[in-house]
């Protein structure tokens, strides 16, 4: 059975659908899972390289608001912004396998994410042009 984030219409957390595994959500950052029993980034990032599509959801749901944070501060405007964050999540999808050593350096998945996301908005700028 494949499984596919999606939110869960109480608290907008990404979930596995599919898989009974209700567990992978946004808040750990970093290599700590912290008290909620979150797994971190670090600990998605082999996941989500594996194709757990729940992982993946988790690490850009928990990074959401910084990447179209970015976005916006690039394009200016929402509807583009989303169109570029839509990209941004596409592209980390498939190069997620470029991500260096996020277990020595735990933030580096958020950076990794709004790097993509400064190419993405690049991308979505000219194509409006």
């Amino acid at each position: 059975m494949t499984t596919r984030p999606a939110r869960d219409g109480r608290d907008g957390r990404a979930r596995a659908i599919g898989s009974g595994d209700d567990r992978v959500t946004p808040g750990a950052r970093g290599s700590d899972p912290g008290a909620s029993g979150n797994p971190s980034d670090v600990d998605l990032v082999p996941g989500t390289r594996t194709g757990e599509v729940a992982a993946l959801g988790a690490l850009l749901e928990r990074h959401r608001a910084g990447i179209r944070a970015v976005a916006v501060s690039l394009l200016g405007n929402a509807p583009d912004a989303d169109d570029a964050v839509q990209d941004a999540s596409l592209i980390a999808l498939r190069r997620i396998g470029d991500l260096r050593q996020p277990d020595r350096q735990p933030d580096s998945v958020g950076g990794w994410l709004r790097v993509l996301q400064v190419f993405a908005a690049g991308h979505t700028h000219g194509a409006t042009r």
